[in-house]
């Protein structure tokens, strides 16, 4: 980040989560953040079986529940310094 700042290198093309929100402010560099090129989904894996199955309802609502008051969002802003949550990929059908 900071040779870009420097002029060193044009762009940086990389995952967001690096914590290049922290290196920017940290180091106080005028960097330009635009919006990401591609946002990939996040899964979670729960072993598939009789017993599971009510664990998957929970964890599913939970999340939803989450989701509809605000706090994946408020979670989103306080670790990855955006709402990862506002673009179309995390949105539920």
């Amino acid at each position: 980040m900071k040779e870009i700042n420097d002029g060193k290198y044009d762009a940086f093309i990389g995952p967001a989560n690096l914590g290049q929100n922290e290196i920017i402010d940290e180091l106080g560099l005028e960097v330009v953040q635009p919006d990401p090129i591609y946002v990939g989904e996040t899964i979670m894996l729960i072993y598939k079986s009789e017993e599971n199955e009510k664990l998957m309802e929970e964890v599913d609502q939970a999340l939803t529940e989450l989701r509809e008051e605000g706090t994946l969002s408020e979670i989103s802003e306080e670790y990855y310094g955006e709402d990862v949550f506002q673009y179309d990929v995390t949105k539920k059908e």
